[in-house]
């Protein structure tokens, strides 16, 4: 592994030292120069990190400091040929259009590592206890004006313990200084600029006409740009559309399954931080596994990751991982001494109109996706016995691509294991890896089967299911690749093999929101579906190259990553007496 260039770091206003810090540290032990382009609301704060860095022996001219507008300074880094990388932390919209501007440049597929914002939730059971609670929604959702990425916006309560819960959060919210930050009694202090200040005052103002409010706490100090911590409540978790950055929280009430609730914030897009309050375990395992989130908080707040204990980054609307501060986030700095520069790449001659998936096709993603709800659930070491035993079948082919499919398979069980992280007393951490979806390998001409086998391997191992659409000319090649994996034991409808042109079905693929990623059989259409899928609204998804998939320290990129904290000290109680179905009442009467 070596660096790749010159990475272009954006790091946004409200860690102005610490995200900053990380982008740019990380860029620079990679083996990157770094263009620094701060927030311009933060510029001091930059200015005398780089200089410590250079006290510190980074050499001058490999770390430069670029003060400016995003539009101005942070676009014109983007969009500069010479950039072999971005690393970002800001807003989805912004995101995107980096994507577009990094996808419209000639040469190879530029890596952008991007963090943005969420609509974070924390879902409230009847076992939870009302004083953990509020104590957990105030510091989540108003600490710091509620102007952090992680900030709680939708609490989802129990309609059983709604109405109690809700008079103590308006209580608590009534306790709360707002003022100058400078003053040790003040709690919330100001939002950061002018514009931040009127944008949210008139989306609370919005709020007050459409919604109900349930509490607001007064302001009274004459301190320039206070927003006062603010609730209201909504009628469903779907009304919720938009983020607002500062102290505004959304309340909803739910009953019924739990599980139905995840479901529903699932489906905002949207996948930085999940808090969950219950004192139900196995409750909370569960909902951690079906949320699409990438840090999932259980009896605690939702804000304040550490660094090697909640390695932090969302999925979805939330960025692209791999996540800030864990053990995948180096190697995407880096590329790798086997690849050639990838300079120069022209695309192949495809038009860039929408393409018209068949029915057929439809039905094909539909049951590769219901494939990959059981077959992401399978147990690592069952995956693995699966990939040992195709790598037998693949060694009658050519005893070079066993070996290597063995190889794969120890990195595996080192990389996707669940992995216990440090922490304090009372807490614990885990780092957990899992498949995205639906991985599409898409492209013309006949691919390398040692390759093609390498990399749809890594895809399924990872708990993917795969969809090779390629030329008619390379059925044989995809064919005899699915016919061992499915030999070897994968069920059927985990790999599909889909003869036809890029244009009439890879397209189509592509631009079908359900699928999770792609792999690139040729360095011309990587360049193509770069544009093509950057073009697209909704998540920035994974694209490889076919050659970069099949290499085993690449096997991060077919995985989503989630962080679960528990605080272990929080549940309380005789688990066996909450299991057995109490009512919330009892509960409360038996640990009050």
């Amino acid at each position: 592994l070596h660096g790749r260039g010159v990475f272009v770091c954006i790091s946004p206003w409200n860690f102005p030292l610490a995200i900053f810090a990380g982008q740019v540290v990380a860029a620079l032990v990679a083996g990157n120069t770094v263009a620094a382009k701060p927030a311009e609301q933060t510029p001091a704060v930059a200015a005398r990190m780089v200089a410590l860095l250079h006290e510190a022996g980074v050499p001058t001219d490999a770390l430069a400091l670029l003060h400016g507008p995003g539009e101005t300074v942070g676009a014109g880094l983007v969009a500069d040929a010479r950039t072999a990388g971005v690393c970002f932390t800001g807003s989805t919209q912004v995101a995107q259009i980096i994507h577009r501007a990094l996808a419209a440049k000639p040469g190879g597929m530029v890596p952008l590592i991007a963090e943005t914002g969420g609509l974070n939730a924390m879902l409230v059971d009847s076992t939870a206890l009302p004083e953990q609670v509020v104590d957990a929604v105030v510091q989540s959702a108003f600490r710091s004006a509620g102007q952090r990425c992680s900030a709680l916006r939708l609490l989802c309560v129990h309609e059983g313990i709604a109405d109690p819960l809700i008079e103590m959060l308006r209580g608590a919210m009534a306790e709360l200084q707002v003022g100058d930050p400078a003053d040790l009694r003040t709690d919330v202090g100001p939002v950061i600029d002018d514009e931040a200040f009127v944008g949210i005052s008139a989306q609370v103002q919005r709020l007050k006409r459409e919604a109900r409010l349930l509490g607001e706490t007064a302001v009274r100090s004459p301190f320039p740009r206070l927003v006062a911590p603010v609730a209201f409540e909504l009628p469903r978790v779907g009304d919720l559309q938009s983020e607002i950055f500062g102290p505004v929280l959304h309340v909803v009430r739910w009953g019924g399954d739990p599980e139905a609730v995840v479901r529903e914030i699932n489906a905002l897009g949207y996948g930085l931080t999940f808090g969950i309050q219950t004192r139900i375990d196995s409750r909370a395992e569960r909902l951690a596994r079906l949320a699409h989130i990438g840090n999932v908080y259980v009896n605690r707040n939702m804000i304040g990751a550490v660094v090697g204990v909640q390695p932090f980054g969302g999925e979805g609307l939330s960025g692209t991982g791999p996540k800030a501060g864990g053990p995948n986030y180096l190697l995407r700095f880096a590329g790798d001494l086997q690849d050639p520069a990838a300079t120069h790449i022209a695309s192949v001659s495809v038009p860039m109109h929408p393409a018209s998936p068949s029915p057929e096709l439809a039905q094909v993603v539909v049951a590769l996706q219901a494939a990959q709800a059981s077959w992401g659930a399978t147990p690592l070491d069952d995956r693995l016995a699966w990939l040992q035993s195709a790598s037998a079948r693949l060694g009658e082919l050519d005893p070079a691509l066993a070996d290597a499919c063995r190889a794969l398979a120890g990195h595996a069980a080192r990389s996707l294991a669940d992995q216990t992280l440090p922490g304090p007393t009372g807490e614990s951490n885990e780092l957990r890896l899992h498949g995205r979806g639906v991985f599409a390998f898409v492209g013309s001409g006949i691919p390398v089967l040692s390759e093609l086998a390498l990399a749809a391997a890594a895809a399924l191992v990872a708990g993917n299911t795969v969809v090779l659409a390629i030329d008619s000319a390379a059925t044989i090649t995809a064919r005899t690749v699915a016919d061992a994996f499915h030999h070897a034991g994968l069920p059927a409808d985990a790999l599909r093999v889909l003869p036809g042109s890029l244009e009439a079905v890879g397209m189509a693929l592509v631009d079908d929101a359900r699928i999770a990623g792609v792999c690139a059989l040729s360095a011309p259409d990587g360049a193509t579906l770069a544009r093509r899928m950057a073009a697209q609204n909704g998540p920035i998804r994974p694209l490889l190259s076919l050659r970069e998939a099949a290499r085993p320290r690449q096997l991060y990129r077919f995985c989503g990553e989630q962080t679960v904290t528990i605080n272990t000290a929080a549940a309380g109680g005789n688990a066996a007496l909450l299991a057995a179905g109490v009512s919330s009442v009892e509960v409360k009467s038996g640990y009050g």
